[in-house]
């Protein structure tokens, strides 16, 4: 059975990604990316839970705190999700040589949100060596729901939990892959990287 790493939230759509990759037989591992000191856990007790309704075996988490800060620090507020998001992959990309996984599976759906677009997406998915699977890519919201019910992640999900406190006013939606290079020249990578911790928690 191959290892795949799903990026998990607190939100809709990750669970529903992770669990869609069980059905066709992989052996899911995920990983929830935490932004202490700056969140208060909640967001992590939500998706303890959605992990443990899907029927995940495996749960890390990747202290992603310090990374941030640079981001903010030092980047163009309106590239800061874009930023963030390749470090996330690139945690997963971590993980996944550890756990020996051979890919990275995401909730990411085309056109949902104002920046989940073609240009944001390819400028995400040059930050890993690895295939980067999005199950949802095309459903409509409506269908994501749907499966969420069934598999009764919907109620967690929708639980109040603090908003992500990095958003930019204007997020940028179409990415340009030289600026956000960049952009990442302003931040020492391969220190960031290495100072990420992913510790298993379930």
């Amino acid at each position: 059975m191959e290892k795949v790493v799903c990026l998990v939230s607190g939100g809709i759509d990750s669970p529903v990604a992770g669990y869609l990759m069980k059905k066709k037989g992989f052996k899911v591992v995920f990983l929830y990316c935490e932004h202490q000191p700056e969140t208060d856990g909640v967001t992590l007790d939500k998706v303890r839970r959605l992990v443990k309704k899907v029927r995940g075996k495996e749960l890390y988490v990747a202290s992603h705190g310090g990374a941030m800060a640079e981001i903010v620090d030092r980047c163009e507020p309106q590239l800061r999700c874009v930023l963030c998001k390749r470090m996330m992959y690139r945690s997963a990309e971590k993980l996944a040589k550890q756990v020996k996984a051979k890919a990275i599976v995401t909730g990411e759906n085309l056109g949902q949100v104002a920046s989940q677009t073609l240009a944001n997406m390819a400028a995400l998915d040059s930050a890993t060596k690895l295939p980067v699977l999005r199950p949802l890519l095309t459903m409509e919201k409506n269908e994501t729901i749907a499966i969420a019910r069934k598999i009764n992640t919907y109620n967690i999900s929708i639980e109040k939990s603090p908003s992500c406190p990095f958003v930019p006013k204007h997020p940028e939606t179409q990415a340009d892959l030289a600026e956000v290079k960049s952009e990442e020249l302003f931040l020492n990578l391969g220190e960031l990287v290495k100072r990420i911790e992913l510790k298993r928690i379930v």
